[in-house]
């Protein structure tokens, strides 16, 4: 199986699992907000070919493919979900604090920016421990309003830490479009600024997506500083919950139509690898249901 063959299966996968989510959350037995990433998959399915890698992964509030990337156990994802003590945290932490620290997954950190300088933290503990793995910091174009990641991106550079600032550009910070909030489009230009070094890739050019993911990783590696990778990409569920994102805030209808004609992942849809995600998860949540619900009826919930 090729590389781009296997990014589009885990993709579908991906998808899969968060449409049975989106599906079923109306049920109100998942006991926590959701930030789901449909439209997004094809990064991380991207990175999960990058195996041989050690990562210490520092995940935004959106930190449902990380986990699902590095740790890949369904049930205590969905256990979590439902806060079951069968969870990732045993049903403690909810779907904005989803974590896996054996499998590299440190954290999910819901407040906006707030990864940021805990993967610098890590990155720095690689460099001075002479430890291989690469740190990595997951955010979305909004945090990078934030002045943490400025002074982040210049101890990084000053100190030369083995670290990937991982920048999901999906234009929109909950509502309020980039066009409404940032001069530029572009999120590389703060990596700039830092002397960072930087590339733009897209969810859109898969060829070209897998291969920067590749370079970056390559450079942090051998080169033992860090990269600005920035991903264009497409959200096309709602900031937080179930439902699409049309004709909500600055998002119109005519935009999001236009966003899901053109996402790349709903062209090429592995269909097997969608229904087996979405069944598998569908078959999880049915049994948290029942028992929230028995739990419900007993006055525990």
């Amino acid at each position: 199986m090729s590389d781009e063959t296997a990014i589009i299966s885990y993709a579908s996968w991906l998808r899969g699992v968060q449409a049975a989510i989106a599906e079923c959350y109306s049920r109100q037995l998942m006991r926590c907000p959701v930030h789901l990433s449909i439209g997004q998959e094809l990064l991380w399915a991207s990175i999960k070919q990058y195996c041989s890698y050690e990562f210490k992964v520092f995940s935004s509030h959106r930190g449902h493919l990380p986990y699902l990337t590095l740790d890949g156990n369904l049930r205590a994802y969905v256990a979590e979900l439902h806060l079951h003590e069968d969870g990732a945290s045993c049903g403690n932490l909810g779907s904005m604090h989803l974590k896996s620290p054996n499998t590299g997954h440190i954290s999910s950190v819901p407040i906006v920016g707030s990864s940021i300088p805990l993967a610098v933290g890590a990155a720095y503990a690689a460099k001075h421990l002479s430890e291989s793995w690469i740190s990595v910091a997951h955010f979305g174009d909004g945090a990078c309003e934030e002045g943490i990641l400025h002074e982040s991106l210049n101890l990084a550079a000053v100190k030369k830490l083995p670290i990937l600032f991982l920048c999901e550009n999906n234009r929109y910070s909950c509502t309020t479009s980039l066009a409404a909030r940032q001069p530029s489009s572009r999120m590389t230009r703060f990596a700039d600024a830092a002397t960072v070094k930087s590339k733009l890739a897209s969810t859109s050019n898969l060829t070209d997506l897998h291969s920067s993911v590749g370079d970056a990783l390559s450079y942090i590696s051998s080169s033992q500083s860090p990269f600005f990778l920035e991903v264009d990409c497409y959200r096309l569920i709602e900031h937080c919950g179930p439902s699409l994102d049309k004709g909500m805030g600055d998002r119109t209808f005519e935009e999001y139509t236009n966003a899901l004609a053109s996402d790349l992942l709903s062209h090429s849809l592995n269909i097997n690898s969608y229904e087996r995600g979405f069944s598998e998860c569908e078959h999880l949540i049915n049994i948290y249901t029942d028992i929230n619900l028995s739990r419900r009826a007993l006055g525990f919930l």
